[in-house]
C-alpha cells in the first residue's frame, strides 16, 4: 500500500495544500515553490522546486511506494471529477536535462504534480502557477533503468491519481575527433587529437592507446583536453587503432585511422666546385627547408663514379672530394638526396673545374682632409671562391704605412692622416702578394687632402619674445656639420657678439639696444676654425614691429550674461601671449584682460542693465614686438525669457478599474530638467485637478473608475506662465480598452528525425510582449503534449522527436487560456520532418602495382557536421565490380589491401546504404595506377686498348635502385656484348676489349626493358679507348772507346708487364742512328763497338719505341760515359 490508510492520505493531502497555500515549501537549495530555478543548456528554464540530487531532502516524506494506489475521491465541496495523466517513457543520455512532460485529460490549470524517480521524491509542480512538465537533472543519476511515477493530489475539482514510466539513461557516447599529424621539429609524427563526448564536453580523463598491428604501441592516461603523442616516422602510411576508454559515464569507443603525413618537398642545391690540383673541395650541400634534415643519404657522383655516400643526420652537409687524382678540366658532378622517410627525393647536377686562380685588386681613390681618419680599402676577388689569405701592404708616396691580412676578400685599415702631410694629391699603392693559392695582383689609387669649403647665409631675422632682433645665421659646408669655429658679428662697423659654432644654424641674439623699426647694417664673419674655410657675408636688416588687429565677438546668453572676446593677429602669424585688451561699454571701461594665445575674454552680467543699444569697444595695448590696434560694434540688449517644455508619454493605456500613473516634466530643448517648481493643472475625463511640478517633475496617480467606457480620452497638462519662463500645454491620450494578446512563433519548424526541437512563442499585446503568467497549451495534431505557462510572455518547450515521430508533417497548435483580462489567443505552426542526409568525404589515389591501397572515407550527418553515429555497411566497388562490404563503426572507413592494377585509370565507388535514421550518400573518385619510368644513371668510359673496363650502371626507381626483375643489355656499337637480368637496380660487369676494337670514341649503349611495374629506357654513353702508355727501362753505361758494348732495354707497359707486340726500337748514340731494331718478347739487346776515335766523356743514348696499334711511342734517355 503506498499509504498506511486512507486517513493518512487525507491528513497528508491536507497538510500538502496548507503548506501550499502558505507558500513556503522548502527543498534543497530551493526558497519556493515558485522562487526556485535552474539552468540547464538547452532545455526549458522553468519556475519550481527541484531536487537536484538524489540524496536531497524530498519535499515529501519518502516512503515505500504501491502502485496499487487507491484512487477513491476525496470529497471536498461535492463530487470530484475523475482525470487521467499521462507521460511517456523517456531514453536518454547522461547528463541531459530531460522534460518529464504529463499531460491530463481533461486539462487542468489546478491541483499538484509531484514526480518520483525509483520511489524518491524529484521535485513537485503547482499547476496553477506552473507547467505540467518537470526538467529532471540527469547527471543526478548513473547510466542504467529508473522507473518514474507521477502523482496528482490536492485539486479542487479533480481527484488523486497517478502514471507509470520508465527512463533509461545512456552512457554518453564518445568520439575520436580533430585528429591532426605532422612531423614535429625531430621529423617524426606529431599526433594530437580530442575525445568528445556527445554532450560537447572536451574530456580530458580516461586512457587513450594506440595500437598498430595489434600491437600497443602508446597508451596514455589523459591529464589535459588535448590528446598528443608522437609516433615514429615509421608509422607514416601505416593503419593504426585509436582506443578511448572511458568511465562510469562516458562510453569507449574505437577507431581505425590512417598515418599519414604528406612527404615535404625538397630541393638540394650544390654551387659549381672550383678546386686547386691536390687540394680537398669541402662545400656544404644546401637543403631548401625551414625544418631539420636528419634522415636519408646523400650520394655524390664526380664524372659518373660514385665518390661518397654520406648518411643525412642533420642540415649540415658537406660534399668532400679530394682533387689529387684530377687534373686540370672540368667534370661532371652529380648529387642526389634519397631514402627519407620525411622528404621526397631531390638531386643536382653541377660540376667540379681544377685550374689555378687568377686574382685582381681593386681599391677606390680618396678625397680627405687633415686631422682626419680615412679608410684604406683592398679588395681582392677572383673568381672562385672569397680570397682569404696572403698579405697587402699599402704605401703613400712610396712610403710604406700599412700591412695587413686579407680575411673574407677584403682588408680595411684605418690611417689617421697628420698634419705633416701636404695638402695636394698623393698616390697609394697597394700590393697583393699572393700565396701558395694565390697570384700576385697591385693597384694604385690617389689620396687627395684638402681643406672643407664653407659659406655663410642670413637665413632670417626675427624678434624674440622680449622684442630682441634674433639673427639665424647658416654656415654651409657640402655633406658636414660646421660644428666648430666662431661667428662675430659687426654692426656699423663696431663688434657687438661672439658666438661659437656647434651647429650648421648659430642663432644670434643682439643687445637690447638694438630695436625693431631702425635699419642696420651688418657685417658676419666666419673664422677660427682648423676644419672649415673662413667666410664673411654683409647685409641690411630693418626688423620692425608687427602691425596686429583686433577683433571682436560677443553674445548675450540665456542668463543675460554678456559674453565678449577679443582676438589680436599679427601680420607674422605668430601666437601673441603679451599685452592686454580694454573693454569699453559706451566708452565705460568694464574690464581688462591680459592676452593668450591671441584671446582675451570677459563676462559682464547685464541683468540689471536698461534694455537698449550699446557700443562695445576692445582696445588692444600693443608690446615691444607688437603694435596697438581697436575694435569696436554694436550691441542690442534684451531680457530673454525662456521657452520651457513638458514632456511626457504621448499616451496612456489601461485596463477599466486601474490605477494609472500621470508623469510630465519641465525640459529646455535639449530635453534637460528645468529645475523649478510651478503650479499646473491636469484635466482628465471631464475633471480639472491642481496640482504642481516640483523641481520640474509632476508625478500624479489617477484611478480610472471600473465602469468607464472603452475609447480614447484626451490628458491635457497646463503650466501657465513664470517671471522667467513661458507658458506650456501638453496632451496626453488615454486609451481604456480590454487586452486581446496574440501569439507570435515561427510558422514552420523543419527538422530532422530523431533532433531535439525548441518551440518557442511569445504572448504579445500591441506590438508588446505581454508580461504575464498565463496558462499555455501545445498540442500536435490535437493532442495535448504540454501545459505550461507563458512565463512573463514566454513560453518554451523542448520537444525530443522520438521514433514515434514518424510522420513528414504534424501541426502543432499553441494556445493560451482566457483570463479576466485578456482574450484566449491561438497558433498554428507546421512541422515538417526529414530524414538526415548525409555526405561522404575521401580523396582520390593515386598509386603503383604493388604497392598498398588504402581507401579512407568518412561518412558525415549533414546536419550536425559530424561522423555518423553507430555501425554501418558500406559498400566499395573499383570500376563498379564490388571490392568489398564493410560494416564501419561512426562513420569512419579505412580499408587496404595490395593491388596488382595494371596501369592505368579506375573508378572507385562509395556507397552508404539508407537506414530508418540516415539517407544514402555515394561518393566517386578516381584510382590511377601509374607505372614508374625507368631511369639509368652511368657514366663515360676512357681506357686503354685492350683493356678490361668494368661497365656500372645504375637502374632507378624514382631515384632510388629498381627491385623488380628487369631485362638488361649492353651495347658496343650497336652489337651486343651482355645480357642479363638484374633484381637490385645495379649493372655491374666486367669485359675486356678485344684487340680488334681499335682507339677511339665508340657508343656504349645500355638498355632495361620494360616489367609490369617499371617502363624501360635506352641511354647512350661514350666508350673513349687511347692508346696504352709505354715506358723503356735501360741502364746507364760505362765503356772504353774501341770496345764492344751491349745496349739492352725493355718495353713496359702501365703495369710493368712486357709489351709482347712485335715492336720497332729505334737506338741513337750522341745524336748517330745506329740501328733500328725489333723486340722480342718485349726486349731488344744490340752490340756495338765504339769508335777507336771516341774520347772521353759522356754521351747520350736515346731508345725510342716507335707507337704501335696498342701502344703509344715512348723514349728513354740514359748516358755512356767512355773513359
Amino acid at each position: 500500500m503506498l499509504f498506511d490508510s486512507d486517513k493518512t492520505l487525507y491528513c497528508l493531502l491536507f497538510v500538502a495544500v496548507i503548506v501550499l497555500l502558505v507558500g513556503n515549501l522548502t527543498c534543497s537549495n530551493a526558497v519556493s515553490v515558485d522562487d526556485t530555478s535552474f539552468n540547464a543548456t538547452g532545455n526549458v528554464i522553468s519556475t519550481d522546486n527541484e531536487l537536484t540530487n538524489t540524496n536531497d531532502k524530498p519535499i515529501i516524506t519518502e516512503k515505500s511506494l504501491n502502485k496499487n494506489i487507491k484512487t477513491e475521491n476525496v470529497k471536498q465541496n461535492g463530487q470530484l471529477e475523475e482525470i487521467t495523466l499521462s507521460t511517456d517513457d523517456i531514453e536518454c543520455n547522461y547528463g541531459e536535462v530531460v522534460n518529464i512532460d504529463v499531460t491530463t485529460d481533461p486539462e487542468v490549470d489546478e491541483g499538484v504534480l509531484t514526480w518520483y524517480v525509483d520511489e524518491s521524491v524529484v521535485g513537485i509542480r503547482n499547476l496553477s502557477e506552473s507547467a505540467a512538465s518537470y526538467p529532471l537533472i540527469t547527471s543526478s543519476y548513473l547510466p542504467g533503468t529508473y522507473e518514474i511515477m507521477v502523482t496528482y493530489s490536492a485539486g479542487e475539482h479533480y481527484a488523486n491519481t497517478f502514471t507509470t514510466a520508465t527512463l533509461e539513461i545512456n552512457k554518453i557516447a564518445t568520439d575520436i575527433s580533430n585528429v591532426c599529424m605532422n612531423f614535429d621539429s625531430n621529423n617524426d609524427i606529431g599526433v594530437t587529437l580530442n575525445v568528445v563526448g556527445d554532450d560537447g564536453e572536451v574530456l580530458d580523463f580516461g586512457t587513450f592507446n594506440v595500437y598498430h598491428d595489434n600491437i600497443l604501441v602508446e597508451s596514455i592516461e589523459m591529464e589535459d583536453y588535448d590528446v598528443s603523442f608522437t609516433l615514429n616516422k615509421t608509422f607514416n602510411m601505416e593503419l593504426v587503432t585509436f582506443e578511448y576508454l572511458g568511465d562510469e559515464i562516458y562510453d569507449d569507443v574505437s577507431m581505425y585511422d590512417f598515418v599519414y603525413v604528406e612527404k615535404l618537398d625538397s630541393n638540394i642545391y650544390l654551387p659549381y666546385l672550383n678546386a686547386y690540383q691536390s687540394t680537398i673541395v669541402n662545400q656544404s650541400l644546401t637543403f631548401y627547408s625551414d625544418r631539420p634534415i636528419n634522415d636519408g643519404r646523400v650520394n655524390v657522383y664526380v664524372d659518373g663514379v660514385l665518390c661518397e655516400r654520406i648518411p643525412v643526420n642533420s642540415n649540415e652537409v658537406y660534399i668532400v672530394v679530394n682533387t689529387g687524382n684530377y687534373v686540370a678540366g672540368t667534370y661532371p658532378v652529380y648529387i642526389e638526396y634519397v631514402d627519407s622517410d620525411v622528404y621526397e627525393d631531390a638531386h643536382y647536377q653541377t660540376t667540379l673545374t681544377v685550374k689555378q686562380i687568377n686574382t685582381t685588386l681593386y681599391s677606390n681613390n680618396i678625397t680627405a682632409h687633415k686631422n682626419e681618419i680615412i679608410n684604406l680599402r683592398a679588395s681582392v676577388y677572383n673568381y672562385v671562391d672569397e680570397t682569404d689569405e696572403g698579405i697587402v701592404e699599402f704605401f703613400i708616396d712610396n712610403q710604406s704605412i700599412k700591412t695587413a691580412q686579407v680575411t673574407n676578400t677584403t682588408v680595411y685599415e684605418n690611417y689617421y692622416l697628420a698634419d705633416e702631410l701636404e695638402y695636394g694629391v698623393h698616390e697609394i699603392k697597394i700590393l697583393y702578394y699572393g700565396s701558395q693559392k694565390y697570384l700576385p695582383s697591385n693597384t694604385t689609387a690617389q689620396l687627395n687632402l684638402t681643406k672643407y669649403p664653407n659659406s655663410l647665409s642670413l637665413r632670417n631675422f626675427t624678434l624674440d619674445d622680449d622684442g630682441n632682433i634674433v639673427l639665424n645665421i647658416r654656415a654651409y659646408s657640402y655633406q658636414n656639420t660646421v660644428d666648430e669655429g666662431k661667428i662675430e658679428v659687426y654692426i656699423n662697423q663696431t663688434l657687438v657678439t661672439i658666438k661659437t659654432v656647434t651647429d650648421n644654424i648659430t642663432t644670434v641674439t643682439l643687445p637690447s639696444q638694438y630695436t625693431a623699426d631702425n635699419e642696420y647694417l651688418i657685417d658676419i664673419r666666419y673664422t677660427n676654425s682648423t676644419k672649415y674655410e673662413d667666410a664673411n657675408l654683409t647685409a641690411t636688416i630693418n626688423p620692425t614691429k608687427y602691425e596686429t588687429s583686433t577683433r571682436l565677438y560677443n553674445f548675450i546668453n540665456n542668463d543675460n550674461i554678456l559674453n565678449v572676446t577679443g582676438y589680436v593677429y599679427s601680420t607674422n602669424y605668430a601666437q601673441i601671449d603679451e599685452g592686454s585688451i580694454e573693454f569699453y561699454l559706451n566708452n565705460t571701461l568694464i574690464a581688462t584682460a591680459n592676452v593668450e594665445n591671441n584671446r582675451a575674454s570677459i563676462l559682464y552680467d547685464m541683468d540689471n542693465m536698461e534694455e537698449k543699444q550699446y557700443t562695445l569697444k576692445a582696445v588692444f595695448s600693443g608690446s615691444r614686438s607688437y603694435r596697438q590696434s581697436e575694435n569696436s560694434t554694436e550691441i542690442n540688449f534684451e531680457i530673454n525669457r525662456k521657452t520651457v517644455y513638458i514632456t511626457a508619454n504621448s499616451q496612456i493605456k489601461t485596463l477599466p478599474g486601474k490605477t494609472i500613473n500621470i508623469t510630465a516634466s519641465l525640459t529646455d530643448y535639449e530635453s534637460n530638467i528645468i529645475n523649478i517648481t510651478a503650479q499646473a493643472t491636469i484635466t482628465i475625463l471631464n475633471q480639472t485637478i491642481n496640482t504642481n511640478f516640483t523641481e520640474g517633475i509632476l508625478n500624479m496617480e489617477y484611478h480610472v473608475n471600473g465602469t468607464t467606457p472603452e475609447g480614447i480620452y484626451i490628458i491635457t497638462v497646463n503650466l501657465e506662465q513664470t517671471k522667467y519662463y513661458k507658458n506650456a500645454t501638453r496632451t496626453i491620450r488615454l486609451n481604456v480598452a480590454k487586452n486581446s494578446p496574440y501569439i507570435t512563433s515561427t510558422n514552420i519548424i523543419t527538422s530532422t528525425k530523431g533532433n531535439t526541437i525548441l518551440i518557442n512563442a511569445t504572448l504579445n499585446l500591441n506590438n508588446e510582449i505581454l508580461n504575464e503568467n498565463i496558462t499555455g497549451i501545445v498540442k500536435i495534431n490535437n493532442k495535448t503534449v504540454y501545459q505550461g505557462k507563458f512565463i512573463n510572455g514566454q513560453l518554451q518547450y523542448q520537444l525530443r522527436l522520438t521514433d514515434k515521430y514518424t510522420s513528414n508533417t504534424y501541426n502543432i497548435t499553441i494556445k493560451s487560456k482566457e483570463t479576466t483580462f485578456y482574450h484566449t489567443a491561438e497558433k498554428t505552426i507546421t512541422l515538417n520532418l526529414n530524414n538526415k542526409n548525409t555526405y561522404i568525404i575521401s580523396k582520390n589515389i593515386i598509386s603503383k602495382n604493388g604497392e598498398k591501397i588504402i581507401i579512407n572515407a568518412t561518412i558525415y550527418d549533414s546536419t550536425t557536421k559530424k561522423p555518423v553515429k553507430g555501425t554501418s555497411k558500406v559498400c566499395i566497388k573499383i570500376n563498379e565490380v564490388t571490392l568489398d562490404n564493410v560494416y564501419v563503426t561512426n562513420g569512419h572507413l579505412v580499408y587496404s589491401y595490395v593491388n596488382n592494377y595494371s596501369a592505368k585509370n579506375y573508378t572507385i565507388h562509395i556507397i552508404y546504404g539508407e537506414n530508418g535514421v540516415y539517407n544514402q550518400s555515394e561518393w566517386t573518385g578516381t584510382l590511377t595506377i601509374k607505372s614508374t619510368p625507368l631511369s639509368i644513371k652511368t657514366s663515360n668510359i676512357n681506357t686503354q686498348s685492350g683493356s678490361t673496363v668494368n661497365i656500372r650502371a645504375q637502374v632507378l626507381d624514382d631515384n632510388a635502385p629498381a627491385t623488380d626483375v628487369i631485362k638488361t643489355a649492353i651495347k658496343i656499337n650497336n652489337q651486343t656484348i651482355i645480357e642479363q637480368n638484374i633484381t637490385n637496380g645495379i649493372i655491374d660487369v666486367n669485359y675486356t676489349l678485344p684487340d680488334e676494337l681499335p682507339a677511339g670514341t665508340h657508343n656504349l649503349t645500355i638498355i632495361a626493358g620494360d616489367s609490369r611495374k617499371y617502363t624501360g629506357n635506352t641511354t647512350t654513353a661514350q666508350l673513349i679507348v687511347t692508346k696504352r702508355y709505354a715506358y723503356i727501362n735501360s741502364s746507364d753505361i760505362t765503356a772504353n772507346a774501341n770496345t764492344t758494348v751491349t745496349i739492352r732495354a725493355s718495353i713496359l707497359d702501365s703495369h710493368d708487364n712486357p709489351v709482347t707486340a712485335r715492336t720497332k726500337v729505334n737506338i741513337k748514340i750522341a745524336g748517330k742512328n745506329i740501328t733500328d731494331i725489333y723486340t722480342n718478347n718485349g726486349m731488344v739487346e744490340f752490340n756495338y763497338t765504339l769508335p777507336s776515335d771516341m774520347i772521353k766523356g759522356i754521351y747520350s743514348i736515346i731508345i725510342q719505341a716507335h707507337e704501335s696499334n696498342e701502344y703509344l711511342h715512348a723514349t728513354k734517355s740514359s748516358i755512356l760515359q767512355v773513359e
